[in-house]
């Protein structure tokens, strides 16, 4: 192929657009859409850059798109923590958080409606699935945003307290309430909201959200953009000129025209 190895793509991986550097500095990010090259036990995007991840290190200028990011079947198996579904003859096993079994009343032939995450590491591609988007936000905010957390203790911060409450110990800087979460601990309770707070700012739009101080729709449009690792301060700015020129516009246009201020 033109001196190029062929590259073998599987339609379970994640598809993302790389336009600049990822955010831990000059290493660069995820970019195109990735397969594994034969006989080669890391990533290699087309463009040669190697990458060990293809969950983390999404930075200013990627856009991250699960290809797995809902499902709506019918519930085969049902335990507290995992739901198998069949979607059209096939099977999905879900890993979900008792929040969403119980919001869910998961039984056996139960139609559900999942948001999904697919997390994929060397050794397994896991699916993890949530009752709403709130859900989904707050679990993604944890294992991309707060160092040393991973799927496993994000579903327990999940299962442990309703995502109100733990916005407002994570505004509050409760970290005995969220060290009561089982598996938490006293020093990652500080970590996630040390870093959610003071370093990430996320903690500054629900709390403006909650009171009122800024639109629902500001409120997501500025949560998309932390996500996708922009400040809280930069993108606030953006969304500002945004809303000053249009106060109508949707969360969908304030995302789009914030990303072009923010690349440009």
């Amino acid at each position: 192929m033109d001196g190029k190895r062929a590259i073998r793509r599987s339609p379970l991986l994640v598809r993302c657009t790389w336009t600049g550097r990822g955010r831990f500095g000059d290493r660069p990010s995820l970019c195109a859409v990735h397969g594994r090259e034969e006989g080669d036990s890391e990533i290699a995007p087309p463009c040669g850059l190697r990458h060990k991840s293809l969950t983390r290190e999404a930075g200013p200028g990627h856009t991250q798109r699960i290809m797995i990011a809902r499902l709506r079947g019918k519930v085969l198996e049902a335990y507290p923590n995992r739901l198998v579904v069949d979607v059209h003859g096939v099977g999905y096993e879900v890993i979900v958080p008792l929040s969403t079994f119980d919001r869910l009343h998961a039984a056996e032939g139960l139609e559900v409606d999942l948001r999904t995450h697919l997390h994929i590491r060397e050794t397994a591609h896991t699916l993890y699935g949530f009752a709403s988007e709130e859900e989904r936000d707050v679990f993604l905010m944890l294992i991309e945003r707060v160092s040393g957390i991973g799927p496993a203790i994000a579903m327990a911060v999940l299962s442990g307290m309703p995502v109100s409450r733990f916005k407002s110990c994570v505004v509050a800087g409760d970290v005995a309430e969220l060290s009561r979460i089982k598996g938490l601990g006293k020093k990652t309770a500080e970590r996630i909201v040390l870093e959610l707070k003071d370093k990430v700012g996320v903690t500054d739009t629900w709390q403006d959200a909650a009171t009122g101080q800024v639109s629902a729709r500001a409120a997501d449009a500025e949560l998309a953009l932390i996500a996708l690792g922009y400040k809280q301060v930069d993108s606030r700015k953006a969304l500002r000129r945004l809303l000053d020129a249009d106060p109508a516009a949707s969360t969908e246009s304030l995302i789009r025209g914030a990303l072009r201020i923010l690349q440009g």
